[in-house]
């Protein structure tokens, strides 16, 4: 029991309910005679509870003496004062403390409600007894099971009922809800703290965060074990992968490679390779060995059947005809005069008359040749030879049809006897105003001054090749089929005619007023007078 303390007791001093009397009857001069003494009492009352520091220190012995109770309990039948609760009392002098067998000698007791006595305090004075105990003065007398300190010194359990993510907690003597640990009060509400995003390296190297309610977990990453997840697996080993699968390692794990006819992660699914069939073009599937074995349809090859087989390759057709492929078969495309599917067969010609006018008919190999009685050509000695006896063509050659003959005209003619001369200059060749010429099969253009070439498309530089009439005193200066001539600075004229300027008399030399002007061919000089000195423009 802990001691009692002046200031955190939990005492009450009360006049209510203080009874007097012989086996707890109530007695209304008991009463009267206890409210006399109250006064004097509680005084003797105050001064016990202040002497009480550390432990249970002797109280000064009153007489008469009185009781300290809680509310509703009574005074026994002796005469002497208790503190206790509703509690069987005991009697100090005669008895054990844990009989609680009260015997009316008159003597001070205290005792809970076991039964259990503090024991005296002073001689015939004031006893004090706890309230149950009381088992604790503050909750941190309590033990975890029951950590709270109640109003009458009980230890109870923590009794709120706290939402999710809190939990019942004593702070400063009073019941609280508290953030559970791995919880953080946000705007009220106690939340989970994510560890993992929180801190990123919480957990070592070659783990994984995950996080938990209120909590967190670290987990090693794929391809390491060991305590601190530092030891490196072998994904591989042993083989994961079933069915003679190959296992590979990779970053995160293993990947198998199936065998044909197997599936799934580790190959452990058996599947049909021939359903769908893999052979192509109606090519019938089997399994060998666990590889699929295709048996090709006529035409076809390959391992899945899916290349035509080229019956053009090598060419069967004979006699430069064209072979097409198809599906297990070719067709010949013959040249004229042969038959059969690889025109190997020559046709006899011969047989349907082809010759005319009494030809007679000789067959060769793919072919037939007319031998023509004479006036009649041609490959069938079909031609009459002699429409073109005398050649009615005027400038052309005669050439015998079936439906009499045509003329070839000689270049530059046309017409049906070729007699029609054509006007080559009917389509103005000649360019910068030519004349054109009209000649057989040709033309020619007479071209302008200034402009030569076979239409006149050139232009003629007069100056360059010093066909102009310019002056030696001008400059010849070339146009579109022309030139022009200007005379040289210190002459004058057309150009074609240039003559010396005279600057010293038509006043437009440059020479100073006291110099003296000369002229000269094209041009002047200016002379300083007798007395000055300069170069005659400036003396």
């Amino acid at each position: 029991m802990p001691d009692a303390s002046p200031v955190t007791g939990r005492f009450f001093l009360m006049n209510a309910w203080i009874l007097w009397g012989d086996s707890g009857n109530r007695e209304a001069g008991a009463q009267i005679e206890v409210e006399k003494m109250f006064s004097k009492s509680l005084m003797a009352v105050l001064i016990s509870l202040l002497s009480v520091s550390c432990g249970r220190s002797p109280m000064p012995t009153q007489q008469p003496t009185f009781a300290v109770l809680d509310a509703g309990l009574e005074l026994g039948s002796n005469a002497n004062g208790v503190l206790g609760d509703a509690g069987k009392l005991s009697d100090w002098s005669d008895k054990d403390a844990s009989t609680g067998a009260g015997n009316g000698t008159g003597d001070s007791s205290g005792a809970d409600a076991g039964g259990t006595a503090w024991g005296p305090i002073s001689d015939g004075g004031v006893h004090f007894a706890d309230a149950g105990g009381p088992e604790c003065w503050v909750s941190t007398d309590c033990p975890l099971e029951t950590p709270f300190c109640d109003e009458l010194g009980t230890c109870q359990p923590c009794s709120l009922d706290c939402d999710a993510g809190e939990v019942c907690a004593v702070l400063d003597d009073t019941l609280s809800c508290v953030c559970r640990a791995g919880y953080e009060l946000a705007e009220g509400v106690c939340e989970d703290v994510d560890e993992c995003a929180l801190n990123p390296d919480v957990c070592g190297d070659n783990q994984a965060c995950t996080n938990t309610d209120g909590s967190y977990a670290c987990d090693c990453l794929p391809g390491f074990s060991g305590e601190d997840c530092a030891t490196v697996e072998d994904p591989c080993a042993p083989n994961p992968c079933l069915n003679d699968g190959q296992c590979t390692a990779t970053g995160s794990g293993f990947l198998c490679v199936c065998p044909t006819g197997y599936a799934g992660n580790k190959c452990q699914t058996d599947i049909d390779i021939c359903d769908p069939n893999p052979c192509a073009n109606n090519g019938l599937c089997s399994v060998d060995s666990g590889t699929v074995v295709c048996a090709c349809a006529a035409g076809f090859e390959g391992d899945f059947c899916d290349t035509n087989i080229n019956e053009c390759d090598p060419n069967p057709c004979l006699n430069s005809s064209t072979c097409t492929d198809g599906i297990d078969s070719f067709t010949c495309a013959c040249e004229p005069g042969y038959e059969g599917a690889t025109c190997g067969a020559d046709i006899n010609e011969c047989l349907d008359s082809p010759c005319q006018n009494g030809g007679v008919c000789t067959n060769t190999a793919g072919s037939y040749g007319c031998d023509c009685l004479e006036g009649y050509g041609g490959t069938d000695c079909a031609l009459d030879l002699d429409l073109c006896d005398p050649d009615p063509c005027d400038r052309g050659l005669c050439l015998a049809t079936l439906d009499g003959f045509d003329c070839a005209c000689e270049p530059g003619y046309d017409g049906v006897l070729c007699d029609n001369d054509i006007n080559e200059c009917a389509s103005n060749p000649c360019e910068n105003d030519g004349v054109c010429v009209d000649g057989t099969d040709s033309f020619t253009c007479q071209c302008p001054l200034g402009f030569t070439g076979a239409v006149c498309q050139t232009d003629i530089d007069e100056c360059a090749e010093e066909t102009d009439s310019c002056h030696a005193n001008a400059a010849c200066t070339n146009t579109r089929g022309s030139y022009e001539c200007a005379c040289l600075p210190g002459y004058s004229g057309s150009g074609v005619s240039c003559s010396d300027v005279n600057e010293c008399t038509e006043g437009t030399h440059g020479c100073d007023v006291n110099a003296s002007c000369a002229n000269t061919v094209g041009s002047f000089t200016c002379s300083c007078d007798a007395g000055y000195i300069g170069n005659g423009a400036s003396c």
